[in-house]
């Protein structure tokens, strides 16, 4: 499975309805490795995540140095990072052996 993919998509692959791959994800230990993973990506992305936020310090819109200003400033203040706030884009491979 890689992220981008539909659950109704592995679904078909492995030839198994969509409510069992649900649950498979749900297991404590998929969950556990699918965190580990997702962790991982946040930790190789973070340092190109900051230079972009650097580079945009510097764009033309004010309305995009003033947005990037208040992340950053939010982050160094801990202030918590809302739902809305999170994208994250990255390519995980999981395998889900049902058998």
């Amino acid at each position: 499975m890689t992220t981008g993919e539909a659950v109704s998509q592995v679904a078909d692959q492995l030839g198994i309805a969509v409510t069992n791959v649900y649950r498979t994800l749900r297991l404590p230990h998929i969950k556990k490795e699918l965190q580990a993973r997702t962790l991982e990506h946040i930790g190789v992305l973070a340092p190109y995540a900051a230079l972009v936020q650097r580079q945009l310090l510097n764009a033309d819109s004010e309305h995009v140095r003033t947005s990037v200003a208040e992340n950053i400033l939010d982050r160094a203040l801990g202030k918590p990072v809302t739902r809305s706030q999170i994208a994250l884009v990255a390519d995980i491979n999981v395998r889900i052996d049902l058998s």
